[in-house]
């Protein structure tokens, strides 16, 4: 996005009749004040100014510019921001992705047929076709109010009833089958895909119509049918109910997911509207990314049914996060935690009480949900008793095998207190020893040749010194603030600051991630970043952009704005986990030191120092990997020289390890006899 894009889109908002949307103003001389929409006060502290262009609370303290206001107001991120101010002023983003107008009228027509369908289906309950329909939703308890706030329709009993409504109102056969409506037979023959069925319509977070579940009237198979994927529908990326849900959810800060359409629909009736539904077993980041923005902590409640846990489980120990690399795709187990970490998400599992779901608690037991919910546990403590209770105490090999099943939980923890926590619990719940369990836990993975310290072996000898020909965290499954080569973080040498212990990141993305966030005071060591560093596509591919005349000037939220899609919800993510989401605009002195003329920038909320200290100390820890993986070929290369006696090649590649091992002291030079050595706690 080009900055002229972002400064036209502020000079054509007009501050205060966007803050007057939400606001009640008044003008007070050439200013105007009122009520804080973002904290509770009965004198208002809040003022607007035309002039500038800016809002500020004396109360609380928030302050900006119009899109920093729309941010905040309405929990969006800045893209978002930016392009609905674009729209209100008529501003075209030029640089942003456009779909194809047909693509657009394409999609609308999918979407107006899905609206259609609903409105089918909801009349079609009412009539007495539709009363096997009416029947279940009676016995279901589902009151009048709560199916008109749902939709909840029926499909009848018939082949072609909703092809010929859709049809009568000029939707082809072809936009039909593209939105999931109708099935084609192995003859070629069409059909509606739903029928003699009770109908849940899904929208997105935005309320439009994008499928449908239809619940079963009796024993058919399968109970539930959902719409299929779509250019619309995507189930991994969707819950149900969150266009009803989202306000109570940001109100109450949390938000609780359930399975099943029924457990969300009486949820909401008997007054819980902060649930939604995975419409699965395991939940995904694209669903966690939905709902973050709402609420920082999510709530899984599960059946208390073995495989509907089980379910659950392999939900949680498979799924992947954003640590993925074109060449390579690295698995994330678990990954959920790795995504609750990155995302900054709190997430909790409630179990039911054995033979209820949501919907029949709530209905008999409103007491016990409410208990369940508030009693909900981390993720982290469910899963170490998931893993335990299958546990045979009296089987030597069933305790390793457990062990080593949790080994990749405890890898993905932040610190190092939490790795002797709850290294504690699963030796106290196996009878074990915590020692046993924190040996096992520094064994070298069976699937790497590298080798790699944990936070509990740095807990017990006290150095946090990288070892030689250690693997990168994508390698050894290793994410945590160790202070290894894998893992940036800290001053190289000694171990990580508190800065740094709360991300996940590799050298090379941690880099690349400064570089996006805070590229006005990295320009320095631009340069010095070789492309033979960086081994991710997506990373080399966020390095050119940087390097290009395009995007001068841009970083973070800028920067992205114009990125495609994909790319760039990888650099949001990076982005967010070096904080670079946080500006503030340029002070006037600031502006003075740099002799600009324009007015005042937005600029990083970090200090340059220190952001130029971790890039560097980052970058040297890369070419310090660099240097190791050259060692290692060229040891195998030695050997195979050895193999064939070639004495001259053997000669030669000595010398280029001589020369490597000499570089290699610049990074890790020996300690001196002098003064204290900062990379171990001994000293001299």
């Amino acid at each position: 996005m080009a900055r002229d894009s972002v400064a036209e889109v502020r000079e054509q908002t007009d501050i205060v009749e966007l803050v007057g949307g939400y606001v009640q103003l008044r003008r007070t001389g050439s200013s105007f004040k009122g009520l804080c929409p973002f904290h509770q006060e009965k004198t208002p502290s809040f003022v607007v100014f035309p002039q500038s262009g800016t809002f500020n609370c004396f109360g609380c303290g928030k302050g900006g510019d119009a899109l920093t206001f729309y941010q905040e107001v309405e929990h969006v991120d800045f893209r978002e921001a930016l392009t609905e101010l674009a729209r209100r002023a008529g501003i075209t983003l030029s640089t942003t992705p456009v779909r194809d107008p047909a693509e657009q009228d394409r999609r609308q027509r999918l979407i107006d047929a899905n609206a259609a369908a609903s409105r089918f289906f909801q009349r079609a309950i009412t009539l007495d076709a539709g009363t096997p329909g009416r029947e279940l939703a009676e016995r279901r308890g589902i009151d009048a109010a709560t199916m008109q706030s749902f939709k909840v329709g029926y499909a009848p009993e018939s082949r072609n009833a909703l092809m010929r409504n859709l049809e009568a109102l000029g939707f082809t056969p072809d936009e039909m089958v593209a939105a999931g409506l109708l099935g084609k037979s192995d003859s070629g023959q069409l059909y509606d895909r739903f029928r003699r069925r009770l109908i849940f319509p899904i929208s997105d977070r935005d309320g439009e119509i994008v499928g449908f579940g239809g619940r079963a009237l009796g024993d058919e198979q399968p109970k539930y049918l959902n719409s299929p994927q779509t250019p619309l529908f995507d189930k991994s990326g969707l819950l149900y109910g969150l266009h009803l849900a989202k306000d109570a959810i940001r109100e109450r800060g949390e938000v609780v997911v359930v399975e099943g359409y029924m457990d969300v629909v009486t949820a909401h009736q008997f007054g819980h509207h902060n649930v939604v539904a995975a419409m699965g077993t395991a939940l995904t980041e694209a669903q966690i990314n939905l709902v973050k923005r709402y609420a920082p902590r999510i709530v899984l409640a599960l059946d208390a049914d073995a495989a509907g846990q089980a379910a659950m489980v392999r939900g949680l120990e498979t799924a992947t996060g954003a640590v993925e690399h074109d060449d390579v795709v690295v698995a994330i187990a678990p990954g959920i935690i790795s995504t609750q970490q990155r995302l900054k998400t709190e997430i909790r599992i409630a179990t039911m009480p054995v033979g209820k779901d949501p919907d029949e608690l709530i209905r008999r037991a409103p007491e016990s949900w409410e208990a369940a919910i508030s009693g909900a546990r981390p993720v982290i403590d469910w899963l170490i008793d998931a893993f335990a209770e299958t546990v045979q105490l009296d089987d030597a090999n069933s305790k390793s095998s457990a062990v080593k099943r949790m080994l990749p939980i405890l890898r993905h923890l932040p610190d190092r207190v939490m790795v002797h926590h709850y290294a504690a619990i699963v030796a106290r719940k196996l009878g074990t020893v915590p020692e046993a369990v924190l040996d096992e836990l520094g064994r070298r993975p069976a699937d790497t040749g590298a080798r790699r310290r944990t936070p509990a072996q740095g807990a017990r000898n006290g150095s946090n010194r990288d070892l030689e020909g250690s693997a990168s965290p994508a390698q050894t499954g290793w994410n945590g603030p160790s202070g290894t080569s894998g893992q940036a973080g800290g001053r190289f040498g000694a171990g990580p600051d508190d800065r740094t212990q709360r991300r996940e990141l590799d050298n090379e993305s941690y880099l690349v991630a400064l570089l996006v966030a805070f590229r006005p005071y990295l320009e320095p060591i631009m340069p010095q970043v070789r492309d033979d560093l960086i081994h991710s596509g997506r990373n080399r591919e966020l390095l050119r952009l940087l390097r290009s005349e395009e995007s001068a000037g841009l970083f973070g939220e800028r920067l992205i704005i114009g990125l495609p899609d994909e790319l760039a919800d990888y650099a949001e993510r990076l982005n967010t986990a070096v904080g670079g989401e946080e500006a503030r605009p340029e002070t006037d002195l600031e502006r003075e030191e740099s002799r600009s003329r324009e007015p005042a920038r937005m600029i990083p909320k970090r200090f340059p120092a220190e952001v130029l200290t971790e890039a560097a100390d980052t970058l040297r820890q890369l070419q310090r990997e660099r240097l190791g993986i050259l060692l290692r070929q060229l040891q195998e290369e030695i050997r195979a020289a050895q193999a064939s006696g070639d004495v001259p090649e053997m000669s030669r590649i000595q010398q280029r390890m001589s020369d490597l091992s000499r570089t290699l002291q610049f990074f890790d030079p020996p300690p001196s006899p002098v003064f204290r050595d900062s990379r171990s706690s001994t000293g001299p």
